[in-house]
């Protein structure tokens, strides 16, 4: 009976451990130096990167797979990468592999080996202990950021939507395309702009929007661009995407498994940013913002004459618009609420819009006045740009 419960307390144990070695790369997050030279931090674990130091520089891998307890990524130059990995043993298998070699680990240590199709290799094995984060804001430099950029590879350069089909499912940025981690030689002629602010406004060459806006996010050694996500519209941060700057001035695009080069350039576009803000300033916003998708349509067009129209379910209705002193767009009208049902008839509306300049995008709430006098916020809705003339005569 004794030895049944030490049994029944054992696998207790092991399963209560098991569940403490938890998942993934935050096992490894942090600043980490070789056991040999504990002073020097030679490597990077955050964001879902890792930052290499070599040549005196910090760069970012590309990441290839979680472990169990760990990360493996692809890193090299000239076109050659290799395969490497940070992880944590928790195998009994793994202690005894490495015992074999002469080291001695315990749960916790962290090792840096090569890795081969997503799993460490225990050959050229080294331990790693932490290390103190180097001065991330010296190493970025964000003055030398500034300015116009141009690619210089082959290829066309993509820059898609996923288009928005719900109103709290906003577009995905897609920037760049091809198989993760290979050198990329996409991206011929893109021109980018990078503002004093921190936006890196990419020039799309579509007709219909032809700028990507983001905000930039210092990343360690470089900055993320700041993306939505398809499905739940949080954001997405380095794993996306990412800019730094060689020692040779060149500035690396890291998208979707891919790195482009781009290099300063003399050519230059009307940023669109500044245009949006002088637009709001005067007072003088123009285009189509809306949602069009089955039965979740929502259209806003504006004039900067102080016109415009909302196209809907109910069909289509004309408005005035003005915006106040803080910046919040009115939209009103004395035309009567119908709905389908029949519901709320001779209820009275408006709609209060907040512009994004940097996304371009219109968050819109419909305000119902009803019989009572009483108003309900009813609808709101993240409405996407459309195109930049619209008929709201």
């Amino acid at each position: 009976m004794e030895k049944a419960k030490r049994t029944v307390t054992c696998v207790f144990a092991l399963a209560f451990a098991s569940a403490a070695f938890g998942y993934g790369e935050e096992n490894v997050s942090g600043c980490w130096a070789f056991e040999t030279a504990p002073d020097t931090p030679c490597v990077s674990v955050t964001n879902g990167v890792v930052w290499i130091f070599g040549n005196n520089i910090w760069t970012p891998t590309l990441r290839s797979s979680t472990l169990e307890r760990g990360i493996c990524f692809d890193f090299g130059r000239g076109g050659k990468r290799q395969g490497f990995a940070i992880w944590q043993p928790c195998r009994m298998w793994e202690f005894e592999s490495l015992k074999k070699r002469g080291i001695e680990a315990s749960t916790g240590d962290v090792f840096f080996s090569s890795s081969e199709n997503g799993h460490p290799k225990f050959g050229h094995i080294r331990r790693l202990v932490r290390a103190k984060p180097p001065d991330w804001g010296a190493i970025r430099n964000a003055a030398a950021y500034a300015g116009f950029w141009k690619s210089s590879g082959r290829r066309k350069f993509d820059i898609s939507f996923v288009p928005k089909s719900r109103s709290d499912n906003p577009p995905t940025a897609k920037l760049g395309r091809g198989s993760p981690g290979s050198q990329s030689d996409s991206g011929a002629g893109i021109l980018l702009k990078i503002r004093e602010d921190g936006k890196a406004i990419f020039a799309t060459g579509r007709t219909d929007d032809p700028y990507a806006v983001f905000p930039m996010l210092p990343s360690e050694g470089g900055y993320c661009l700041e993306c939505r996500r398809e499905g739940d519209g949080s954001v997405d941060l380095f794993r996306s995407s990412g800019i730094w700057i060689r020692p040779d001035g060149k500035l690396l695009f890291y998208a979707n498994g891919e790195i482009t080069v781009f290099e300063r350039t003399d050519e230059r576009f009307d940023d669109p940013v500044d245009a949006r803000k002088s637009a709001v300033a005067n007072r003088a916003i123009h285009g189509v913002w809306g949602l069009n998708d089955d039965f979740d349509i929502l259209i806003l067009a504006f004039d900067r004459c102080g016109k415009g129209h909302m196209a809907s379910l109910l069909g289509t209705i004309p408005f005035v618009w003005e915006m106040n002193a803080s910046g919040r767009i009115i939209c009103k009208t004395d035309v009567k609420v119908t709905f389908p049902d029949g519901s709320r008839e001779g209820d009275e509306f408006r709609i209060e819009c907040e512009y994004d300049i940097v996304r371009n995008e219109m968050l819109a709430e419909l305000i119902v006045k009803t019989a009572n006098g009483r108003e309900k916020r009813e609808i709101k809705k993240r409405l996407p740009f459309m195109k930049a003339e619209g008929n709201v005569e």
